[in-house]
């Protein structure tokens, strides 16, 4: 599984996403990995395995991540989940559970780049140049509202024709052991737990 890094630099306030990734290539440090030189099965493991290694190996603490490519060795095989022969042609949506999150998720589109959803609740700033496009739900998921802010949410990952969902708390909870699923899977299972 190859993902992308934003790190957790101690750069000065205003800094860029240009300014981000100047430190890192001085510092050494990269900006994407192949999580399959970290972890035995980075496919089955958790958000916070996943940080924690790569903090581990970098001395540094990671902002965030998102898959770029899943790769035919991560542990999908025996999903019983119908995924493509090209894990490249796949939309991926991945949940947000950081704290602060910089909102409820992110889609990664065919081509690499990435849209950040939001709702109406406070989050953590966000730098610039990283996301190609941010969408605010005007609704509080976690509010008296999340139901309609679920609703929307549902409305955006299939206009923007999401296919696979990274979702490792809700996959350990439905016995999937932290592995990706369908959209499908992901709507049906979200909603019978009642987020």
């Amino acid at each position: 599984m190859k993902i992308q890094i934003q790190w957790e630099f101690d750069l000065p306030s205003g800094s860029t996403q240009e300014d981000h990734d100047r430190f890192a290539e001085e510092q050494g440090i990269p900006l994407s990995v192949d999580m399959c030189d970290y972890l035995k099965d980075p496919s089955s493991a958790s958000d916070h395995q996943i940080t924690d290694a790569l903090s581990d190996e970098y001395g540094w603490l990671i902002q965030g991540w998102q898959v770029l490519e899943a790769c035919k060795t991560d542990n999908i095989e025996s999903s019983p989940l119908p995924f493509k022969e090209n894990q490249m042609s796949q939309v991926l949506f991945t949940t947000d559970y950081r704290s602060p999150p910089s909102g409820i998720g992110t889609i990664t589109l065919e081509n690499g780049d990435m849209i950040l959803i939001q709702d109406s609740s406070p989050h953590s700033p966000v730098k610039e140049e990283i996301y190609k496009e941010i969408i605010v739900i005007p609704y509080d998921s976690g509010s008296e509202d999340y139901r309609k802010a679920e609703a929307v949410l549902q409305k955006i990952l299939k206009e923007k024709e999401v296919t696979i969902v990274h979702d490792s708390e809700l996959s350990y909870e439905i016995g999937l052991n932290g592995k990706v699923m369908t959209l499908e899977q992901y709507l049906a299972e979200r909603f019978s737990y009642g987020y």
